[in-house]
Order: C-alpha cells, then structure tokens, then sequence
C-alpha cells in the first residue's frame, strides 16, 4: 500500500459503483462552532453598518478623508462642494453628512449646512449625543435665519417701487438696528449689515464690523470688508491680517486677492499687485470692482493693449469706468487719493 492509500478515506462504491459523497449523509456533517457563527454574524453586521455610513467607492472615500486637509490648504469652497455631493450620495451615512455639517459650520457656508440638516438629518434616528450635536446646529441656523430674512423684510419694504435717489439708507439702518433689541436675533449679521449700510464715516463703519467680526469672523465676507475699511483708514498691516485669513480658508477668494493687489500696489510693489489682481480676475471677473481693479493693475504695469480688452469688457457688462477711475489711470491722481481716506 502505498502512503496515498493510507491517507485515503475507506469508502467503499455503492451499489451503482459510485463513490458516495460523505457531507451528503447528515450524519457525516460538522457542524460549525458557534464562536465561529458569531463571529461571521459580527463581521456581516459591521460590514452593512459601513456600507451606511461610509462611501465604498475609492474616490468618494479619498473626498471623505482629505476634505479636513483640503480646507486647512485653502481650498475649503472646494471641498464642502465635494462633501456636499458625497452627502447626496449617501443620505443614510451619519459620518458623511455630520462631516459635511461641521465643515461647513466651521467655515460660514450656513446654507450649505442647513441645506444638509434639512434634507437628510431630520429624517435620521440618532443617538442622544449625536442629536445634541446637530441641534446646537439647528439653533444657530435658526437664529441666522431668522435675522436674514428679518433684514430681508425690512430692505424689501424701504427700497420696493423707491428710485434709487429715493431711498432712505438711514431708515433702513434704524429699522435694521432695531433688531437687536430683539430676543434671538444673530447679532453678528446685524452688525454686518450695519457697516454696509453705514455712510457717516470710516470709523462708524469699522467699528459695526469690528462687532460683526469679533461675534462670529465667518459672517459672510466681513474679513474682507473689515480689510477694506482699515486699508481705506492707512493701517495696511490689520488689513493685509484679515486678507491673510481670508486666503487661509478659501485661496481664491476674489474680494480678498484685490484687497491683497490694492495693498501691493499701495506698497509699491506694481509687478506683484498684478499678479494678484489677475488670480481675482481669474477666480471671479464678475465680482464686486474685480475688473476695476485688475484694469488700474494692467495700466500702472503700462499693459495698454491687456488694459484696454478688460476697460471694453467693462463696458460691454454696463459697469463703466468712474470718472475718478479715469482720473488714476490718467495719473491725475494718486493710488492714495484713490484708496485711502486718510
């Protein structure tokens, strides 16, 4: 006998001459352990509780993954907008949209934030921790919210079937200021409004949205318009401070790289305020004086032909060029004159 048939099982043909199958006899069958069912139980449970609450596909797990290190690379706008896709995605993933709700928390992007709660949030079973923590959320969306469309309201009612001549921007603030004596109203986007609004002086302005900022710095753009204000008063280091932050969270944003080529520009550094000026004018060319701006860069950087592409752009919008602008570009006036108060 060789060592192949001492290891062979003896089983013998049946009557048909076939070798029977020995699983095919109840008997003959081993049953598994029990800790062995368990386990196999455990891993099929936490393999479904995964499949909820995280993306299975690669690229959606990267999204997931790298969306802190996105933001913290000035590229927060970016991925919010990625999380905010993933979490339409995969509504039932508690991970994802808790993720998507804090960044966006984190960063100001309150309608991204509520937009998320409301569509998938609200139809969650959570755990009592969890629902504290998107109710604190909720709470805060419901005051900002609240203040919105309150201002909303009022600037419908003074400025409807008004020319602009017409309009009372004092009333408006009075009305606007008035909130604030009411209960759960978001101070900071009062204040904010305020320093918009706000015609009697530099001073005034900065100091409504010096209160916006210190209440909540991601109150829409308040870091660029609060730059704007201390670049207008000469203190070009607080302003170049809040255009850094601004940057810090969002590299592209428009109004915070012209505010950053005006200060160039003032500094003396022309090449440099271009350069600047262009990436505005690149990330946004339809932006609030982004044109304007990057217009005067192109004309002190004597870029006549470029210059003269984005003044035809300007005109062809309906925005125009002021006639103070013609006057800088024509070097009757200075850049100081122009940008700050003084």
């Amino acid at each position: 006998m060789n060592e192949a048939d001492k290891l062979a099982p003896d089983i013998a043909p049946d009557q048909s001459g076939r070798i029977p199958d020995p699983l095919s006899n109840k008997k003959n069958r081993f049953p598994v352990p029990i800790w062995v069912a368990g386990f196999l139980l455990l891993f099929v449970v936490i393999e479904i509780m995964c499949l909820t609450r995280f993306p299975t596909d690669f690229s959606e797990y990267r999204t997931y993954m790298t969306a802190d290190r996105k933001a913290a690379n000035g590229e927060t706008k970016d991925a919010i907008e990625d999380l905010f896709k993933l979490s339409a995605a995969h509504p039932k993933s508690t991970a994802i949209v808790f993720k998507t709700i804090d960044l966006s928390m984190e960063n100001g992007y309150y309608d991204m934030a509520a937009t998320v709660h409301d569509n998938y949030v609200t139809s969650m079973n959570l755990s009592d921790s969890d629902y504290s923590h998107m109710n604190m959320y909720a709470v805060r969306l419901e005051s900002y919210y609240k203040t919105c469309d309150a201002i909303d309201q009022i600037l419908k009612k003074e400025t409807d079937a008004k020319a602009p001549e017409n309009i009372d921007s004092n009333a408006i603030s009075k009305s606007i200021e008035a909130l604030l004596l009411e209960p759960g109203q978001d101070n900071a986007v009062i204040y904010y409004y305020l320093g918009l609004l706000d015609q009697s002086g530099s001073e005034d302005v900065k100091n409504y949205l010096q209160k916006s900022y210190d209440l909540d710095p991601e109150c829409f753009d308040v870091r660029v318009q609060l730059g704007v204000i201390y670049r207008s008063l000469g203190d070009y280091e607080q302003a170049k401070k809040l255009n850094q932050e601004a940057l810090k969270k969002d590299k592209s944003d428009s109004g915070a790289l012209r505010s950053a080529a005006i200060i160039q520009m003032l500094e003396g550094d022309l090449k440099g305020g271009l350069s600047t000026a262009q990436k505005a004018y690149e990330a946004d060319p339809d932006g609030l004086y982004i044109r304007e701006t990057y217009l005067i860069a192109l004309t002190l950087n004597d870029r006549k032909e470029d210059a003269l592409t984005i003044r035809n752009e300007m005109i062809a919008t309906g925005d125009g060029v002021d006639t103070d602008t013609d006057q800088l570009l024509l070097g009757q006036i200075t850049l100081e004159d122009y940008y700050v108060r003084g």
